[in-house]
């Protein structure tokens, strides 16, 4: 993997509350990441890395510095895997700012809380700028109603289906039982990222405000 390359997903939800048009293969669009905290824990060793999972696309293996933590129940902590990245679970224990976290992560378009209103606490430039190189709808191989159970969110249920966009208000969405996601292999256009400007960060308030 070439650090300017990434596969990021993002679930038609965030698309739906409006906090992005939907996104277009060959599109150059700008966001900020999260990140998923399920399997990290503290890392005894503070080497940095981060490689594709071979066989589980979109998922990484990292060993990433703790850049920022804001503690309390509204709080975030930033991690490097490369590029920044937040979360806004609670870290491993006895972990504090410039410890490493490692484990499993995967990387997704963040809804709009950065660009809002997180930016002021974590004081690090994290919307970067993309170009979508491919996009890939989740589908499962057998439907909810035939399989069902657990069974039906097994990961060899799972296959991705190339599409043009990630197409969220296609009415088909509603009745499948489950919430629709993509994975977008995206390149970095600019390798550094950006603050939020005061217009987006007033848009997006104005925004929330009238829903």
């Amino acid at each position: 993997m070439k650090e300017t390359d990434w596969k990021i997903s993002i679930a038609r939800w965030i698309i739906e509350d409006g906090n992005y048009p939907d996104f277009k293969k060959g599109a150059v669009v700008e966001f900020a990441l999260d990140f998923g905290n399920q399997d990290l824990v503290l890392s005894e060793t503070n080497t940095p890395s981060c490689e594709e999972v071979i066989g589980d696309e979109g998922v990484y293996q990292v060993n990433a510095p703790i850049l920022h933590w804001r503690q309390g129940e509204s709080g975030e902590w930033v991690i490097d895997v490369g590029i920044l990245a937040y979360n806004t679970d609670i870290p491993p224990a006895n972990a504090t700012v410039g410890s490493f976290v490692t484990g499993q992560t995967s990387l997704g378009v963040c809804c709009y809380d950065y660009r809002e209103y997180r930016y002021k606490s974590i004081q690090k430039p994290m919307i970067y700028r993309w170009q979508i190189e491919r996009i890939r709808e989740q589908w499962p191989k057998v439907s909810l109603a035939q399989l069902g159970g657990k069974a039906f969110w097994r990961k060899d249920n799972w296959d991705m289906v190339d599409v043009e966009t990630t197409d969220a208000f296609d009415p088909r969405h509603d009745k499948l039982g489950y919430i629709v996601s993509w994975l977008m292999d995206c390149r970095l256009v600019v390798p550094e990222a950006r603050m939020p400007h005061f217009r987006e960060t007033q848009e997006s308030w104005i925004a929330k405000k009238s829903v």
